[in-house]
């Protein structure tokens, strides 16, 4: 018997090392414990903000390639690449859905505008992985311009 002395319980000498609720903690939860290869670093959150992040620098340097030079045409130019990064990340999340077994059928079947709504609110907060990178692309363009000044 392996347990407790002062227990008499086989738990494999939780209660030396507090381990008391079959390996739950103080609020009656079980830890998280992440392991190789577990989902959260693969296809959890990891992955889709890095790809959002790298779409963020992306699309301003590519619209920049045939937008024209200037202080006005940059302010358009960051709200078009706004307005792109956020149907892009809608569109990212509804193939994240699907990858992860939803049919496409079962997001549409309460409704397009439901559909719309919920993946318009999750492009939106994915506004928090792409914008600060769009920002500072934007922000490094006016040195590449060639017949404008700063």
């Amino acid at each position: 018997m392996t347990g407790s002395p002062r227990c008499g319980r086989n738990d494999g000498g939780a209660e030396a090392r507090g381990l008391h609720g079959g390996g739950r903690g103080a609020l009656g939860l079980r830890p998280a414990v992440l392991k190789e290869g577990s989902p959260v670093l693969t296809d959890g959150l990891i992955f889709p903000a890095l790809g959002l992040a790298c779409l963020g620098w992306l699309v301003p340097r590519l619209l920049s390639t045939f937008w024209p030079e200037g202080l006005r045409p940059l302010v358009v130019l960051t709200l078009v690449a706004a307005a792109l990064l956020f149907v892009l990340a809608g569109a990212m999340f509804i193939a994240l859905y699907v990858m992860g077994g939803v049919p496409l059928a079962a997001l549409i079947e309460p409704g397009v505008l439901p559909f719309l709504e919920h993946f318009s609110r999750l492009g939106a907060v994915s506004a928090l992985f792409w914008a600060p990178m769009m920002l500072l692309s934007v922000i490094g363009l006016p040195k590449y311009w060639v017949r404008e000044r700063w």
